[in-house]
């Protein structure tokens, strides 16, 4: 199975994309719900909660896990791998989703482009995005911006409340004078606001969405790794340590439509800032 983990509902986004881009897989999703958002946390929590919920998977089945946390793919999933993934789990596989998108712009923009990035504030706090993207494209103009609330907003279920939106057009706002052309959503949460987002953005900015291009990075990746064995049996199994019932309801609402697609909705308890 591939596994894919996020801090909430985040990753559903991405899960969404595998369901219908490539079906014949079986899929088994984590989303620490009880313990989101994550932006909010210190980084030995964070480092915690993403090796737990990973070995998770990894017991459940799982060959590859994705890490749909951006939070968690900037500030710890390099250490991890380093120093435990790499080491117990040599024939599974860990990838982060920050360094295929950083990829994608690297390859993506024009010359001299200006580019904006939202994000949790540990995503946008580390530097991530913008130091490895520079470092390869010094002629890019980058300005980014935390969103602090977006998360809390979604996994709450409260994005379509009139309070909500009166704050995406405040955060956006901060781009009104920046002349941007591109605006990448560094968050997978974010994925479910992008038209309310687009609403307050000037028409000729490009929203690049970063769970959109994962699916894509992925299957690559699967091309040149064929020695990873993925179960082709259309099941997907989405744990939750929150309110599986809540749970449940919002997932299936975020989930696009898939034809011959068996889900399952489990709670999992898990010891995650341990």
């Amino acid at each position: 199975m591939i596994g894919i983990f996020d801090s909430g509902f985040g990753g559903i986004s991405i899960l969404s994309d595998f369901h219908n881009k490539a079906p014949e897989y079986s899929y088994i999703y984590f989303g620490d719900n009880i313990n989101a958002p994550y932006g909010d946390k210190n980084t030995k929590e964070i480092y915690n909660s993403t090796k737990n919920a990973v070995e998770f998977l990894f017991t459940e089945g799982a060959v590859l896990v994705i890490v749909a946390c951006n939070t968690s793919s900037a500030r710890v999933l390099r250490k991890l791998q380093d120093e435990y993934f790499n080491k117990k789990y040599k024939n599974k596989k860990v990838l982060g989703i920050i360094i295929p998108n950083i990829e994608n712009i690297i390859h993506q923009l024009p010359p001299n482009s200006r580019l904006g990035i939202i994000g949790t504030s540990h995503t946008i706090g580390s530097q991530k995005y913008q130091n490895e993207i520079l470092d390869k494209r010094n002629d890019v103009q980058i300005f980014s911006k935390a969103c602090p609330m977006f998360v809390e907003k979604i996994e709450n279920n409260k994005f379509k409340s009139l309070g909500f939106l009166a704050n995406i057009k405040e955060e956006i706002a901060h781009y009104s004078n920046k002349n941007i052309s591109y605006l990448l959503l560094a968050c997978t949460h974010f994925s479910f606001i992008k038209k309310e987002i687009k609403q307050h953005l000037n028409p000729s900015i490009q929203i690049i969405d970063s769970s959109e291009i994962i699916i894509k990075k992925t299957q690559e990746y699967l091309f040149r790794h064929k020695e990873l064995k993925i179960k082709k049996e259309r099941n997907t199994i989405l744990y939750t340590s929150g309110d599986l019932v809540l749970f449940k309801k919002i997932s299936l609402k975020l989930l696009r439509p898939s034809s011959k697609r068996n889900l399952k909705f489990l709670k999992h308890s898990t010891l995650s800032n341990n």
